[in-house]
């Protein structure tokens, strides 16, 4: 957490804690199922317990990234990391499994930081990735 308080802020004690003390928020595992439609996915590397959010519903899915990966960039380069990656190597491995489980299972992904058209499909291009939109 020091890497990231440094980096953007005392966002837990600012925004996080306040809001556990008035008892608005629980803690979940990683892997918690919302409901049968929505469930937690871990995506290691960013920061300790990261997660995405996978939606399935009538037979399509749907991947909110949240911070495993910050552009499409990083689909063609996956080993670009951000200085708020706590564990640079998990980052990237699990960069690489999401992008390969996503561009084999055509789910619809939802970046959260990316420019742009933010929702698409992860298409293999030979070695790396990219980023196919509708728009």
């Amino acid at each position: 957490m020091v890497l990231c308080k440094e980096s953007a802020g005392d966002y837990m004690g600012d925004s996080v804690e306040p809001a556990f003390a008035a008892g608005l928020l629980d803690r979940v595992e990683t892997d918690h199922e919302l409901c049968a439609e929505v469930r937690l996915e871990p995506t290691t590397g960013h920061t300790p317990g990261h997660v995405s959010v996978r939606i399935v519903s009538k037979g399509e899915q749907a991947l909110i990234t949240g911070d495993f990966i910050h552009s499409p960039c990083q689909m063609a380069r996956p080993h670009w990391c951000t200085t708020a990656d706590s564990d640079q190597k998990a980052a990237e491995s699990t960069r690489r499994q999401m992008l390969t489980q996503l561009a084999t299972e055509q789910t619809l992904v939802i970046g959260t930081h990316f420019p742009g058209s933010t929702a698409g499909r992860v298409i293999r291009d030979g070695e790396a990735w990219r980023f196919e939109t509708d728009g």
